[in-house]
């Protein structure tokens, strides 16, 4: 049997490296925090593909400044875990969001 090495597309081999490695990233929970798990249950605010909360209708003030700070929390530890990887933030971002 030969051995035949296969190039596979960089993008591919990034895309497997930080899906491999998303299950290192400790899971953000809802931020515990009560108001997010009420907007959660009542279907105002969801996680999205990108890593991120969102809002699936107009959210209360209380409710959009909560999941602001939570996207903000995210979003540095997204930068510093995308650093040690080499990858973009981005990319580990939905690494995380498709966990």
């Amino acid at each position: 049997m030969t051995n035949v090495k296969m190039k596979w597309p960089k993008a591919i081999v990034r895309a497997a490296l930080v899906m491999g490695l998303s299950l290192a990233v400790p899971s953000f929970a809802q931020g515990g925090d009560d108001i997010l798990q009420s907007a959660i249950a009542n279907g105002v605010i969801g996680e999205k593909i990108d890593g991120y909360m969102g809002f699936a209708q107009t959210p209360p003030p209380p409710v959009k400044t909560a999941v602001d700070a939570l996207n903000i929390r995210r979003r540095a530890a997204y930068t510093a875990d995308a650093a040690k990887r080499g990858v973009t933030v981005e990319e580990w971002a939905v690494a995380v969001g498709c966990k």
